[in-house]
C-alpha cells in the first residue's frame, strides 16, 4: 500500500500565503470592482466612493465592515432638484466550478416599485423629508419580468446544490449597510443650492464573470434550461430598520452582477440621462 502523504505543520511562509491568496483573494477582486467604479466615464454624474469602512448593524447593534459604498448625483437644471443614487456594494470572489444559481419567477404587481426619499430645504430649519413610492411607470422594476427568489451554489463534482451558506453573508451585508444610506438621503437638501433632493438606494453584490446563472420557473413550477447571466434582480422586500426618519422605506431588490455586468450597468444605465432621471418623480 502506498504511504499516505501527510500534511506538515510549521511556520507559514510567503510562498504559502501567496498560494492561498491565488486560490481565493477576495480583497484583490474588491479592488478591481472599486477601480472600475472610480474610473467609469459617467458623463454628467458625480461619483464619490468609500472603501472598507465600518457601520453599526441595525439589527444586531454590532460593528460590521462594508466593502464599498458609492454616492452618485445628477442635477436637474430646470428645477434645481438634485437626484442621488447610493450603492451598497459587496464583492465575493466565486469560481466557475462553483457558480451562483438564481431561481426566478415573474414579478408581481405588488413587487413592481421602488421607494425614494424626498428632502426639502427651508431656511432656518432642518431638511424635511418623507418617503414616496415610485409609480409603476417610473420604477426600476417592471411587473411580469423574471426576478430572483432563491439562491444556491452548484459545485463541480457534486450532484446536489450546495446551498447558499457561502454567499448569504455577503448579500446580507449589502442589505444591512443600506440603512445608513437611507438615513443619509434624508439630509440631501442642504441649502439654497439644493432646495429639493430625491434619492434612493441600490444594494449590490458583484461576483466574477462566468459565475452567475439563472433558471426561470413558470406559475406551474415548470423549469427552463439554466442560462449564464451578467445580472439578476433578486426580490427582498426589506423595510428600513432603526431610524425615526425617513419612515416606511422599503428596499425591494438586491442587484446581483458579474463584474462585466456591473461595468455595463455603470456605463449604459447610470451614465444615461433618460434612464437616471426617469426613475424619480417631477413633484
Amino acid at each position: 500500500m502506498a504511504q499516505q502523504s501527510q500534511m506538515t505543520s510549521g511556520p507559514v511562509d510567503a510562498e504559502h500565503i501567496s498560494r492561498c491568496l491565488d486560490a481565493s483573494d477576495d480583497f484583490s477582486f474588491e479592488m478591481q470592482v472599486l477601480h472600475m467604479l472610480k474610473t467609469a466615464d459617467l458623463n454628467a454624474v458625480t461619483l464619490t466612493a468609500a472603501h472598507g469602512g465600518t457601520y453599526i448593524d441595525p439589527v444586531t447593534g454590532l460593528p460590521r465592515q462594508f466593502d464599498i459604498r458609492a454616492k452618485l448625483s445628477r442635477e436637474r437644471d430646470h428645477s434645481r432638484r438634485n437626484c442621488f443614487l447610493r450603492l451598497s456594494i459587496e464583492c465575493k470572489r466565486l469560481h466557475p466550478n462553483a457558480p451562483l444559481v438564481i431561481s426566478r419567477s415573474q414579478r408581481t404587481a405588488g413587487e413592481s416599485f421602488h421607494d425614494y426619499i424626498r428632502s426639502h430645504f427651508t431656511a432656518g430649519v432642518r431638511p424635511q423629508s418623507g418617503v414616496s413610492k415610485a409609480t409603476s411607470s417610473l420604477s426600476f422594476y417592471r411587473q411580469g419580468e423574471f426576478v430572483g427568489r432563491s439562491v444556491t451554489l452548484v459545485k463541480s463534482g457534486q450532484n446536489v446544490p450546495a446551498g447558499d451558506a457561502d454567499i448569504y453573508t455577503k448579500w446580507a451585508q449589502a442589505l444591512a449597510s443600506v440603512d445608513d444610506l437611507i438615513w443619509e438621503g434624508a439630509e440631501d437638501a442642504r441649502g439654497p443650492a439644493i432646495p429639493i433632493a430625491h434619492s434612493t438606494v441600490l444594494p449590490c453584490l458583484v461576483i466574477p464573470d462566468e459565475t452567475l446563472w439563472t433558471v426561470d420557473y413558470d406559475s406551474e413550477g415548470n423549469r427552463s434550461n439554466p442560462q449564464p447571466a451578467e445580472n439578476c434582480e433578486f426580490y427582498v422586500g426589506k423595510p428600513s430598520a432603526g431610524r425615526a426618519r425617513p419612515d416606511k422605506f422599503t428596499v425591494t431588490h438586491l442587484h446581483i452582477f458579474t463584474i462585466s455586468g456591473f461595468q455595463k450597468f455603470l456605463l449604459r444605465k447610470l451614465a444615461d440621462t433618460e434612464y437616471w432621471l426617469g426613475h424619480f418623480s417631477n413633484d
